[in-house]
């Protein structure tokens, strides 16, 4: 168990030594036992080893007590720990059983078998854990203690930064790719379904904003949508030459930008496989997003550039931003003030630069250190969440407009390549080339939705909260 507390000007240094010395003799002493004569006691070497195993199990749970009272006391009031997982979630589970289970012929889970080993020199499936993650910076939320509230193995998760492999439905279900199937992770059950299979490769998922529809691009270029209740295939959509790595929905349209530099506007309730093209990228398009009043779509490329289209009039893009020096993937526009943006460079730039579409110049630009991946923008506070690649593989939690650091959260091996958030916006899921999900739970809940909150949230209630 590890603790967070950091040292804050003019408060007094906890001593834990002397916490647990003092824990220590003072159940000892309860047990009728003195540090001195536990050992001279005469009776068998099983019965003194027992007497002090409970004088020290107990001396740890008053240690534990004393910190946490003692750093609320001193340095700043502790929040209520967690309620205990679900009993399902406490059975040590992995998805990549699952995911090995499901390629048997078995596709639908609820229990979750004992621990098990793989070949020799592999790491263990179904390995459930939980970190403290440590802040380098000072922290501007004196409550927050940042960790992961769960890590699942996502074997063949591909490490290729221009892909999009993770997104997280309003049903609270969580669509991840490997290799060439998609598998569905439902976040109130654990339960994991394989949804999709294919000889070729998936480039990128992204769920309808309200629904079950899932939209699957290949690097065959076809475009696949499910319906994922039941996971049943609506049709299949042609139109690219080259892998669909972007995928973005405004409403029944469909949006797909591919490696073949092209961005295809799809009607879904149309039988035409795309009612328009937008040319404007030179390489590939890695990055699509549509503004949250569906008005205004911003792209970005392996060409470095930023491109803003009218829905109005998509044929032609009506500005066009140059000042990034490398690959424009990390897209987000803000849900609290209308026609504002950020967009994040690729390892060469590594900047995150802010747009108002009104205007043809970036009116904020901030060096983030390392390769920007993913960005993310909550609804719940206005703050940022933003992933990286080269060299940090650090995710940062950003408070707009200061663009004050609140957190660096690390636990990632490799690149973080992918990015989602929860339907409650409380909740973010982290992917890497390392091959792992990381869950964290780094923001509030709606004001509004405070007193009436689902009793399940999504994952807040197995996880550990920071506010």
């Amino acid at each position: 168990m590890h603790f967070c507390v950091p040292q804050l000007a003019n408060q007094p240094v906890i001593d834990l030594s002397l916490v647990a010395v003092k824990s220590i003799r003072t159940h000892s002493s309860a047990s009728g036992l003195t540090h001195h004569q536990l050992p001279k006691r005469r009776k068998t070497c099983t019965t003194r080893c027992s007497e002090l195993a409970l004088a020290h199990q107990a001396a740890f749970r008053h240690c534990t007590q004393t910190l946490l009272r003692m750093a609320a006391e001193t340095v700043y009031s502790i929040s209520p720990l967690p309620q205990p997982l679900p009993s399902h979630f406490h059975r040590h589970h992995r998805l990549c059983h699952l995911f090995d289970s499901a390629r048997r012929g078995t596709t639908r889970h609820r229990g979750f078998p004992n621990l098990k080993h793989r070949n020799k020199g592999k790491s263990q499936l179904f390995r459930t854990r939980s970190e403290t993650i440590t802040q380098p910076i000072p922290l501007l939320h004196p409550t927050d203690v940042i960790s992961v509230s769960q890590v699942l193995d996502a074997p063949s998760l591909q490490d290729d930064f221009y892909l999009n492999l993770v997104d997280w439905s309003s049903n609270n279900i969580l669509a991840v790719a490997l290799g060439s199937a998609v598998y569905l992770w439902n976040a109130y059950t654990g339960m994991v379904t394989q949804c999709f299979s294919s000889e070729h490769s998936v480039s990128a998922v992204a769920w309808v904003q309200k629904g079950t529809h899932l939209a699957i691009g290949l690097s065959s270029g076809k475009v696949e949508i499910f319906d994922t209740n039941p996971c049943k295939r609506v049709r299949t959509m042609s139109g690219h030459d080259n892998r669909v790595g972007a995928l973005c929905w405004n409403g029944c349209m469909l949006t797909s930008g591919s490696r073949d530099h092209k961005i295809l506007n799809r009607d879904t309730t149309s039988p035409s496989q795309f009612t328009s093209v937008l040319s404007g990228h030179k390489q590939e398009v890695c990055g699509l997003k549509w503004s949250p009043d569906g008005t205004h779509l911003a792209s970005g490329g392996n060409d470095n550039k930023l491109l803003l289209w009218s829905a109005a009039r998509q044929n032609t893009f009506y500005r066009k931003y140059s000042e990034h020096t490398a690959a424009v993937k990390a897209i987000a526009w803000s849900p609290h003030e209308a026609g504002i943006l950020v967009s994040g460079g690729g390892t060469a730039d590594r900047t995150l630069r802010f747009w108002n579409i009104n205007h043809a110049t970036s009116f904020k630009s901030i060096d983030s250190g390392s390769q920007v991946c993913n960005l993310g923008w909550s609804q719940n506070v206005n703050e940022i969440v933003s992933t990286h690649g080269y060299s940090q593989n650090q995710i940062v939690l950003w408070r707009y407009p200061s663009m004050a650091r609140i957190a660096t959260l690390t636990g990632h091996t490799t690149r973080v390549l992918f990015l989602a958030i929860s339907p409650d916006g409380q909740n973010i899921v982290t992917g890497a080339g390392d091959e792992n999900l990381r869950f964290w739970h780094v923001w509030p809940a709606k004001k509004a939705d405070n007193e009436n909150r689902d009793v399940r949230g999504t994952l807040s209630t197995i996880g550990s909260q920071i506010r």
